[in-house]
């Protein structure tokens, strides 16, 4: 909620969809270049995206505010390529702040966990880095991305994770 004067404003609905729709694949490519990755990144944020194994959008009412998938082919330095990426999240900024990054990133990370195998990430944002780092996740390398830009791989810890969740639960017969 924001307050203005002595008015009370909700922030609208925030909706995620999941899915291949081109339409939603466009544009989330255009926010990737706009917001995160620069103009000039050599690899096409829509090549990636059609790659995704899955993928979700932030929508309110039908504009798309944030982005986020999972891809088997995210790999900076193609080390670890098969398995799989929490490869690219965007919130557009004046939508930031409001646990829309939070929202995808959990969707993604529902996804990932009901699958078997490693689950990485690699990012040069120190915002994500420091999100990311406080949910169980810990740096394995540092690399280059397709651009020649030093990253950091992060590799989610099932098993601490795990034990962590299972800690304080109780089952009622």
């Amino acid at each position: 909620m924001s307050f203005e004067g002595n008015r009370i404003e909700e922030d609208p609905k925030i909706e995620l969809r999941t899915g291949s729709k081109e339409e939603m694949f466009a544009t989330a490519s255009r926010l990737i270049s706009k917001y995160s990755w620069g103009m000039d990144y050599p690899i096409s944020p829509l090549h990636e995206i059609r790659q995704a194994e899955y993928s979700t959008g932030a929508y309110i009412a039908d504009t798309l505010v944030g982005f986020a998938g999972v891809s088997r082919h995210a790999s900076p330095d193609g080390r670890d390529n098969g398995e799989l990426w929490f490869g690219y999240a965007v919130v557009v900024p004046e939508w930031r702040g409001r646990g829309i990054f939070r929202m995808l990133y959990n969707t993604c990370m529902r996804y990932m966990e009901a699958s078997s195998g490693r689950i990485l990430c690699c990012t040069d944002n120190p915002m994500v880095e420091s999100f990311i780092l406080k949910h169980g996740w810990r740096m394995i390398r540092k690399a280059q991305d397709e651009s020649g830009a030093a990253c950091i791989v992060f590799e989610y810890d099932r098993v601490s994770r795990s034990s962590e969740l299972q800690v304080g639960t109780y089952y009622q017969n």
